[in-house]
C-alpha cells in the first residue's frame, strides 16, 4: 500500500518514507518542465530548521551513530552553558549501575553535544537536515513553480493539491492535528529505530527507553507542543518497553490538551527556548551562520527574522563587522 493507492500519507511512517519511497532521483537537467509541470520546493526559516535538525537528530539519538560522532571527533572544546547543566542532571538520572562520568568525557555514544557544539560541527559537516536549501536545490537550475514556506504549509499546497484534484488529503488537517501528527511520528520512529538491526547493539549501550522518553518528552516541551507546566513522570525502571511507551503516550497527550487551554504560554516556552540556545553561541559563530545561510535568508523571504534575531542577542554590541555584512548583503 501507497500514497498511490489511496492511503492517507500522513499515516506513512517516517522508516518507510526514508526507506521504500526514500530512494528517488534527483532532479537535473536532463527532467524537461514537460515531464515535470509542477517543480515544488519546501522552505524554511533558516534559524527554525538548524534547531529543528539539533532536536530532532543530535539532541534526539537518530544521529548519534555517525554525524553526531564526526562533530564531537572535531570538537575544541567542551562547553559549559544551560544545555551542559541539562545533560549533567539527565547523565545523574539515567546512567546505569556502575557507570559514572562527566557528559564531557563521554566519547563513545555522542549523546551529549550542545546546540553550540552542533553549530560549530555544522560547518564541516555538510548534511542535508542543515545544509542550505539553495545548496540542495538550487532554485534557478530546478525553475521551481512553487515555493511552499514551511510555517504555512498547509495554506500554501492547498492550491497545489487542488490543481492535481487531490485536495482532500488536507481534509480536517489543521495546525494542531499536524502537532500531534509529529509527535506520534516521532514516538514511533525512535521507539522502533532502536531495535533495528544494524543499530540495535549500539543504541543499546548508549541509551535506555526511559531516557527514550524522556529526551522525547523535554523535545515536545521544548518546541512548544505540550504543556510547559507539566512535568514528566519517568516510569519505573522494570517496565516493560510497550508499558513505556504507552506510557508516554499518554503523559504527552494530557500535556498537549491541557497546553492548548494555555496555547500562549506554549508558544512562549518556545520562543524563550530558541533565544537561549542561540544566546549560548559566540558571536562569531552566529555571524558566520549568517554568511552560511545569507542565500536562503534573501531567496525566501526570512531577512526580518534574521535581522530582529541579531538585534535581539547583539543589540548591545553592534560591531562594524555586521554592519558591513548587512550592507554588502542589501547591495549584492
Amino acid at each position: 500500500a501507497g500514497f498511490g493507492n489511496g492511503q492517507d500519507p500522513f499515516s506513512i511512517s517516517r522508516n518507510i518514507v526514508h526507506g521504500q519511497f526514500g530512494k528517488g532521483e534527483n532532479y537535473s537537467s536532463a527532467h524537461n518542465e514537460t515531464a515535470y509541470p509542477t517543480r515544488l520546493l519546501v522552505v524554511r526559516d533558516p534559524f527554525s530548521r538548524l534547531l529543528a535538525s539539533y532536536l530532532d537528530k543530535v539532541y534526539l539519538p537518530d544521529f548519534w551513530s555517525f554525524e553526531a560522532k564526526e562533530i564531537q571527533r572535531g570538537r575544541r572544546e567542551c562547553s559549559s552553558d544551560f544545555l551542559r547543566k541539562h545533560f549533567e542532571q539527565m547523565a545523574s538520572k539515567f546512567q546505569r549501575t556502575g557507570q559514572s562520568y562527566s557528559t564531557c568525557s563521554e566519547r563513545m555514544c555522542a549523546k551529549y553535544l550542545t546546540f553550540a557544539e552542533f553549530v560549530e560541527g555544522s560547518f564541516q559537516r555538510q548534511e542535508p537536515h542543515w545544509t542550505p536549501i539553495h545548496q540542495i536545490c538550487n532554485p534557478c537550475a530546478f525553475k521551481a513553480t512553487h515555493i511552499v514556506h514551511l510555517e504555512s504549509f498547509s495554506q500554501d499546497v492547498k492550491p497545489i493539491l487542488a490543481k492535481m484534484e487531490m485536495g482532500h488529503i488536507l481534509n480536517g488537517m489543521d495546525q494542531n492535528k499536524q502537532v500531534e501528527l509529529e509527535m506520534d511520528m516521532l514516538i514511533n520512529y525512535h521507539f522502533e529505530r532502536i531495535k533495528e538491526i544494524e543499530v540495535y547493539m549500539f543504541y543499546r549501550s548508549c541509551i535506555t527507553l526511559r531516557e527514550l522518553a524522556y529526551r522525547l518528552w523535554q523535545t515536545f516541551q521544548w518546541k512548544g507542543y505540550i504543556d510547559p507546566e507539566r512535568t514528566y513522570i519517568v516510569p519505573d525502571d522494570t517496565y516493560a518497553e510497550s508499558t513505556i511507551k504507552n506510557d508516554l503516550v499518554t503523559q504527552v497527550r494530557r500535556a498537549r490538551e491541557s497546553g492548548l487551554g494555555k496555547a500562549d504560554l506554549m508558544v512562549s516556552a518556545r520562543e524563550r527556548f530558541q533565544a537561549q540556545v542561540y544566546q549560548t553561541l559566540p558571536k562569531y559563530l552566529f555571524e558566520n551562520l549568517m554568511i552560511k545561510y545569507k542565500t536562503d535568508f534573501q531567496l525566501f523571504g526570512y531577512e526580518d527574522t534574521r535581522d530582529s534575531m541579531y538585534s535581539s542577542l547583539y543589540n548591545s554590541d553592534l560591531t562594524e563587522t555586521y554592519t558591513n555584512l548587512n550592507s554588502n548583503q542589501k547591495n549584492s
